[in-house]
């Protein structure tokens, strides 16, 4: 998922960067850029900060500090011994 997605928003910006150089315009290379540069920031997003934002909300609305289970206390084994020694 990663890799095609980062190959198909290169790709897409690739295809762009003629524009600037060749338009006789003055629209169409400042458009450029700017579709160049949104989709860069899109893909960026999309990719990398929403899913470390969907993670910290999931984590925090469940109440976890962690996501790995605490260990379970083993039971006090000397309090047993002691009793059956008294006897």
């Amino acid at each position: 998922m990663l890799t095609g997605t980062l190959v198909t928003a290169a790709g897409s910006c690739r295809s762009a960067s003629p524009i600037p150089r060749s338009a006789n315009t003055a629209f169409w290379g400042p458009m450029a850029f700017t579709i160049m540069g949104g989709l860069s920031a899109a893909t960026f997003l999309t990719l990398f900060l929403l899913p470390s934002i969907c993670a910290l909300w999931r984590r925090r609305s469940l109440g976890h500090e962690s996501t790995r289970p605490k260990p379970e206390r083993a039971p006090n084994l000397d309090a047993i011994g002691a009793a059956t020694a008294a006897e």
